[in-house]
């Protein structure tokens, strides 16, 4: 699928609210990564165990093929994914966009709600809980490492949206919509019928949480994960804690986003993207092992 394309370290009051063009936008100073709790993010337990990863319905792809068991240690996974404010504080600690030669997030595009000006990051009005969009896998990469988390490999993701029991969807097995009821934001072919047009603020739906308590693990962005990509990689991937092919172009994105129909949002749904290319559909949440 192709995808279109903070050292400020001051232990404060995260929010300062300041004037520009007639409304108010919002500037984030971080916590230094010794001081990282400030940054306001929950983390949901995945216990280790075995789940069946893959799929083999008749809506999979042949790359969800074939079902297997899988090992995981038990690790921490972010409640919700990463919101344009915990960025923007990220970028005011780290003082720069880029990462190992690569643009961190795209602040030219108009789907990005965080902007630059005299040296400084801002999120616009009423973007604050949103997820960040237009972050590379580097961005998300360069995140992961300033405050020493990871981004969820593969498999412990599809673990953390689905649980060990086989599910279609993070909820279950039932359709996004059901019982006159959304369960995500995704693309209903009706304009913003399940209430947003574009990203939702990551604490919606939560009757579309995973059984482990994480928000928007279908729909709202696509979200990063750390492994390379290969279509084939179940034929041959390990049972105890797979991390991925060991090289590869694409890196795998997953979960679906606003922008797709619910087939794109089941857990077992696999696709990829270049690591240094952006997009206004994806984004990520870390992981952490204690």
């Amino acid at each position: 699928m192709n995808f279109k394309k903070i050292k400020i370290i001051l232990l404060a009051i995260p929010i300062i609210l300041i004037n520009q063009c007639n409304f108010k936008d919002s500037y984030y100073i971080a916590p230094s990564p010794d001081d990282i709790e400030k940054l306001g993010i929950e983390w949901c337990h995945i216990p280790a165990g075995s789940f069946i990863m893959g799929s083999e319905d008749i809506y999979a792809n042949k790359n969800e093929q074939p079902e297997h068991e899988v090992y995981l240690d038990d690790y921490y996974i972010s409640k919700y994914e990463i919101t344009n404010a915990q960025y923007c504080a990220f970028l005011n600690a780290y003082g720069k966009n880029s990462y190992q030669g690569h643009d961190c997030i795209d602040l030219s595009s108009s789907y990005c709600m965080i902007y630059k000006r005299d040296g400084q990051y801002y999120v616009r009005r009423t973007y604050e809980d949103h997820p960040v969009v237009e972050v590379s896998w580097y961005g998300a990469k360069a995140f992961c490492d300033f405050y020493e988390w990871k981004l969820p490999t593969e498999a412990q993701w599809e673990k953390a949206a689905r649980g060990t029991d086989k599910r279609t969807y993070p909820w279950g097995n039932h359709e996004a919509y059901y019982n006159k009821k959304y369960y995500a934001n995704y693309n209903q072919m009706l304009l913003a019928a399940d209430g947003y047009s574009i990203t939702a603020p990551v604490n919606s739906f939560p009757q579309g949480k995973s059984p482990y308590g994480c928000y928007n693990m279908a729909g709202n962005v696509w979200e990063r994960c750390n492994d390379w990509y290969d279509e084939n990689y179940y034929s041959y991937s390990p049972f105890n804690n797979p991390e991925g092919p060991s090289y590869g172009s694409q890196k795998i994105v997953r979960g679906g986003s606003y922008g797709e129909i619910s087939n794109f949002m089941r857990c077992s749904f696999r696709t990829k993207e270049e690591p240094y290319k952006t997009s206004k559909l994806v984004g990520f949440r870390p992981v952490k092992d204690r």
